[in-house]
C-alpha cells in the first residue's frame, strides 16, 4: 500500500509502473473477495488510512489520457509480444474502475477523495456519453455469435428410426465442430492490431458500466459531499438527461440471431449471457444501478429544490413513464415513489427551484490540468494548451534565404506533434522488443497474474484459443488454460512456445516456484519420516527391554504405554 505513488504518463509501461499495476490488480481482487465473503474489508481501511484515494483517481485519469492520445499511435507498431504489454496498459483502466467502484460504497473512502471527487465525476460523465453513443438492442448475425449454441428447426423428436437419429446427431456434431474450428482459426490468425482493437472495445464497455456504479454511490452520498459537486451533477452535466436514454435504449442488452430465431442476451457479471423469455423483465445489476441513480437525483429533497424542471427536462423525465410496471416495482419497491412523482408531473408542473441562487464556485479540473502540463512542458497547463490562442513557433531553415524562418503551428498540430513524440519515445524504450525487455516483462507478468490464491473468487477458466470451458493448462508454466490437446497444439505452434520457454528459462512462470515448493515439501516429508522411524525404533527397543525385565505381563503393558506417552511428548 505504501508503494503506491502517482506516476506520470511518460512512465506508463515502465518497470515501476508494472510493479504498481501488480499491486493494484491484487488489491482489486482482494477488495472484491472481502466484499463478496463479507469479511473484514481491510483493503478499504488501508486505502483510507494511507490517503490513496486521490492517487487512484489521478492514476485513472493518466491511464485515460494514455488510451485516448498515445495508444492509437502505438497500436499499429506493436508485434505479438509487445501487444501484450500494450493491452496491460489499457487494461489498467478497467482494474482501477473496478477497485474504485468497491471503495466508493463506503462513505469514508468517498470523503477521502477530497477535491478529486469532482474529476472522478467528470470521468464517469464521459463514460456515460460513450454508453449513450452505443445505443441498445443491437442485433448480431449468427457469424458474430459468442456461443456455439444452435437450435435446429428440423427437430427429430418424432423420428422413430434409430439410424436416422444417429445420422442427424452426427451431422449436428460435425456442424458444431466445423463452427468451432472456424472460430478458433479466426482468433488464432488475428493480427496484434485486430486483437488489440477488439480488447480495447471490451475494456471501454467494461469501464463505462463500472462508471454507472460509481455514479450511483456518488448520488447516494450526495448530502455528505461539497455543494459544488451537486451543482456539477444537476446543472453542468445534467446527469438526469444522460441517464434517461440508458433506460430507453439499454446498451447492455442485445439480440443475437440463431437458427431457431432471435436470442436475447444481457451483460451480466462482465459477460454476455442468454436470457430466457420469462426472465426478460428481471433487472440486472446495471439496470438497477441506473434506476437507483435516477431515484437519488429526483427524490432527494436537496436535489429537487435546486433542480430547474424546465420544458426539456420535464419531457425527458416523462419518457420514463412507460417503463414503470408491477414487475419493476416488485424488484425495487422504492421506485413506487418515483413512479408517483412522474405521474404527478404530468398533471401539475413541479415547483420552481427554492434553493439559494447564490453563485457556487465551480472547481477547475486541477489533476487533469497537471497531467497535461507534464506532457506539454513546464509553464503550460491544460487550459492554455487547449485554447485557440495557444501557438508554438518552430524554427526551420530554408535553402533560399539561408536563415531561419518562423512557422506557426496551430493548436491541433502542436497537440498532435507532442503526443507523437511521446509515443515514439515509449516505442523506443518501454515497448522495444529486445531480449532484456522480454525477460523483465515476462517475469513481471507471471508474478502479476499468478492468482492461485484467489481461485475461489475468479470464474472458471476458459480456453485461451476457443473460449470454451477449460480443464487443463500448460504443465510447464501453468499460466494458459486449454479445453483439449488440439487447442493446446494450436497455441503452442502459434505463440505459446516462445513465451513458455522464455518464462521458465528466465525464472518466471509458476513452474519454477511450484517446483521449488515441491522440493521443499519433499525434503520436509523425508525428514519427518526419518524422525518417526528413529522414534519408533527407540520405542520398540524400550518395550523389548521392559518386557524382558518385567515380572508380569500387566506391569510390562503399563510400562509400554508410559514409554509411548514419553515418545509422543518428545516428538511434540
Amino acid at each position: 500500500m505504501k508503494a503506491l505513488t502517482p506516476l506520470s504518463i511518460q512512465q506508463i509501461g515502465s518497470d515501476k509502473w508494472m510493479s504498481q499495476h501488480e499491486f493494484t490488480e491484487k488489491l482489486n481482487i482482494q477488495a472484491h473477495h472481502n466484499a463478496l465473503s463479507r469479511h473484514d474489508e481491510f483493503v478499504v481501511e488501508a486505502i483510507s488510512n494511507y490517503d490513496k484515494m486521490n492517487m487512484l483517481v489521478e492514476d485513472l485519469l493518466v491511464t485515460e489520457l494514455f488510451r485516448e492520445k498515445v495508444f492509437p499511435l502505438i497500436a499499429p507498431k506493436v508485434n505479438n509480444f509487445t501487444s501484450m504489454k500494450a493491452y496491460i496498459c489499457i487494461y489498467h483502466e478497467a482494474t482501477l474502475c473496478n477497485l474504485l467502484e468497491v471503495l466508493l460504497y463506503h462513505q469514508s473512502a468517498l470523503e477521502g477523495c477530497e477535491d478529486a471527487v469532482m474529476e472522478l465525476l467528470d470521468y464517469c460523465y464521459r463514460r456515460l456519453i460513450q454508453l449513450n453513443a452505443l445505443g441498445g438492442n443491437r442485433s448480431y448475425s449468427s457469424a458474430d455469435a459468442d456461443s456455439d449454441s444452435d437450435s435446429d428447426s428440423d427437430s427429430d423428436e418424432g423420428e422413430k428410426d434409430s439410424k436416422r437419429k444417429k445420422k442427424l446427431a452426427a451431422a449436428k456434431a460435425q456442424k458444431l465442430a466445423l463452427k468451432r474450428k472456424k472460430k478458433m482459426e479466426k482468433m488464432v490468425d488475428q493480427t496484434p492490431q485486430e486483437s488489440l482493437a477488439r480488447q480495447l472495445k471490451d475494456i471501454q464497455f467494461n469501464t463505462a458500466c463500472a462508471s454507472v456504479g460509481m455514479i450511483r454511490f456518488l448520488t447516494e452520498h450526495i448530502q455528505h459531499l461539497p455543494l459544488s459537486l451537486m451543482v456539477r451533477m444537476l446543472d453542468t452535466h445534467d446527469l438526469i438527461l444522460s441517464l434517461v436514454p440508458l433506460i430507453e435504449n439499454a446498451p447492455w442488452t442485445r439480440k443475437k440471431r440463431v437458427k431457431g430465431g432471435i436470442q436475447l442476451e444481457k451483460f451480466i457479471d462482465n459477460k454476455w449471457q442468454p436470457v430466457s423469455h420469462e426472465d426478460r423483465h428481471r433487472l440486472t445489476k446495471l439496470e438497477g444501478q441506473v434506476w437507483l441513480c435516477l431515484y437519488n437525483l429526483l427524490m432527494e429533497e436537496t436535489c429537487r429544490k435546486r433542480y430547474n424542471f424546465n420544458t426539456v427536462r420535464k419531457e425527458a423525465i416523462m419518457r420514463l413513464k412507460p417503463h414503470f410496471n408491477e414487475v419493476l416495482i416488485d424488484q425495487i419497491p422504492m421506485l413506487g415513489e418515483l413512479r408517483r412523482f412522474v405521474e404527478e408531473m404530468a398533471l401539475v408542473a413541479p415547483a420552481d427551484p427554492t434553493a439559494s441562487t447564490m453563485a457556487v464556485i465551480d472547481a477547475a479540473p486541477q489533476i487533469r490540468e497537471k497531467i497535461l502540463a507534464s506532457v506539454f512542458g513546464p509553464g503550460l497547463n491544460g487550459i492554455d494548451v487547449f485554447s485557440d490562442a495557444f501557438l508554438i513557433r518552430e524554427e526551420t531553415k530554408t535553402p533560399e534565404a539561408g536563415g531561419p524562418k518562423k512557422a506557426k503551428l496551430s493548436r491541433k498540430e502542436t497537440e498532435a506533434k507532442t503526443w507523437r513524440e511521446l509515443a515514439e519515445k515509449l516505442m523506443k524504450t518501454v515497448f522495444a522488443d529486445n531480449k532484456k525487455n522480454r525477460e523483465r516483462d515476462l517475469k513481471r507478468m507471471s508474478s502479476t497474474y499468478n492468482l492461485d490464491l484467489f481461485d475461489e473468487v475468479l470464474e472458471d477458466p476458459k480456453c485461451t484459443v476457443c473460449g470454451e470451458p477449460a480443464l487443463k493448462r500448460c504443465s510447464k508454466c501453468h499460466l494458459e488454460w486449454y479445453c483439449g490437446r488440439k487447442c493446446q497444439v494450436k497455441a503452442w505452434k502459434a505463440y505459446h512456445k516462445e513465451m513458455c520457454n522464455a518464462l521458465c528459462a528466465n525464472g518466471g512462470g509458476v513452474q519454477e516456484n511450484k517446483s521449488e515448493n515441491a522440493k521443499n515439501v519433499s525434503q520436509a516429508n523425508e525428514l519427518v519420516a526419518k524422525l518417526l522411524a528413529a522414534e519408533a525404533k527407540k520405542r520398540d527397543g524400550a518395550e523389548k527391554t521392559v518386557l524382558s525385565s518385567s515380572s508380569s505381563p500387566t506391569q510390562a503393558k503399563s510400562v509400554g504405554k508410559k514409554s509411548k506417552r514419553i515418545v509422543i511428548e518428545e516428538m511434540d
